[in-house]
């Protein structure tokens, strides 16, 4: 019960703007990523695992992992005290994060790089494991946004190093 009064106070705490500008941001540097590499056409095409959804969910679901993420910085940033010290390095290695997740689909699926694609979600996984324990210090509810984003990452290394190895 403690859990959910916490949650409700940062969310009360934190800024609506801070949070809303931070996810239309990195919701739509996603959905420009996506756009970009022409995924729709190709995700049809390989031989997924039995795991793996549709590419109508894969698509809901990615999205959703962009919308968390900005909602966990926003909720991070915005209960900062300080906006002159902010957290620097939680928020920088949260911008490695964002990188290689918006820089996977485009390598996989446009350019046919699915090894540096492969090396590129687990680099993911690693920064937003770093970013999670920044972002703990100062936000609970954003700590659970970024381990389930980082759960969709898990996810996504999987179903990609079984792609390769299947095709």
């Amino acid at each position: 019960m403690r859990i959910f009064s916490g949650f409700k106070r940062e969310i009360c705490c934190a800024d609506p703007r801070i949070c809303l500008l931070t996810t239309a941001v990195t919701l739509f540097l996603g959905s420009l990523s996506l756009l970009l590499s022409r995924a729709g056409s190709c995700y049809a095409l390989l031989a997924m695992p039995a795991f793996a959804v549709g590419y109508i969910g894969w698509l809901i679901l990615w999205m959703l992992h962009y919308i968390l993420a900005g909602i966990a910085l926003g909720l991070t940033v915005s209960n900062c005290c300080s906006y002159r010290r902010l957290i620097g390095r939680g928020v920088i290695i949260w911008g490695f994060f964002l990188l290689c997740s918006l820089l996977w689909v485009p390598l996989f699926f446009s350019a046919g790089m699915q090894i540096t694609a492969l090396l590129l979600i687990a680099a993911a996984v690693c920064f937003g494991l770093c970013a999670l324990t920044s972002f703990a210090r100062r936000s609970l509810l954003s700590a659970v946004l970024m381990l389930v984003c980082i759960w969709w990452q898990i996810y996504t290394f999987l179903q990609t190093l079984l792609i390769i190895l299947w095709n």
